[in-house]
């Protein structure tokens, strides 16, 4: 009897099966807890480093480092990553887990110290995969994952064309999370097949 191979469910995690930003959440967390040490040096300088992004005098992923290295991931900020992270979760997707019998695994440029703890489950994320895992690069850390486990790609789970690659990807669903018209349009221009498609409200 041949065993039939593992099926994996890749999800994106912001805007996804997190409602909301990461990054932002760990903003929020590592000012807090900056400001209830008293550290005024450390919160100058990620003020800094917000400013320069927002005039776009640096990249996100520079900030996005830059942040990480002010903040840490300390216990304490942890702590207060997880208390605005977890109620954000997306049921409906969580839910769409458990229904499909397939293996989640996220696939994210999120830091991976945002993800796990959230979830219980496999995370292919930001900086082991890469300093910025998007686009091909989400494709080649998948395809990676899925080789070594032996399984194949059941579905796709996002809120963005951003992931073109993935849905690109050999599967038979392709779920976006409240999809607009214009995300729907870029999608099937990019030659997915609407058949495939299904639209997640949450």
């Amino acid at each position: 009897m041949v065993a039939r191979r593992k099926k994996v469910i890749a999800v994106d995690f912001d805007g996804t099966l997190l409602r909301g930003n990461s990054l932002q959440l760990y903003l929020r967390a590592g000012l807090a807890e900056l400001w209830s040490r008293r550290d005024f040096g450390r919160l100058f300088r990620i003020a800094g480093a917000v400013v320069l992004r927002r005039l776009k005098l640096t990249s996100h992923a520079r900030m996005k480092f830059t942040l990480r290295a002010l903040i840490g991931s300390g216990e304490g900020i942890m702590q207060r990553y997880r208390a605005l992270a977890e109620p954000r979760l997306n049921q409906k997707v969580m839910q769409l887990f458990a229904e499909s019998g397939a293996e989640p695994v996220v696939v994210s440029a999120a830091f991976s110290f945002c993800i796990d703890g959230l979830v219980p489950f496999p995370v292919l994320a930001t900086p082991a995969y890469g300093p910025e895992l998007r686009g091909e690069a989400k494709v080649a850390a998948l395809k990676r994952y899925l080789e070594a486990a032996d399984a194949r790609l059941e579905a796709v789970v996002t809120d963005s064309a951003d992931d073109l690659p993935l849905l690109k990807m050999r599967c038979e669903r392709r779920y976006l999370v409240v999809p607009s018209r214009r995300t729907l349009r870029r999608i099937i221009r990019a030659g997915v097949a609407e058949s495939t498609l299904y639209s997640l409200d949450t």
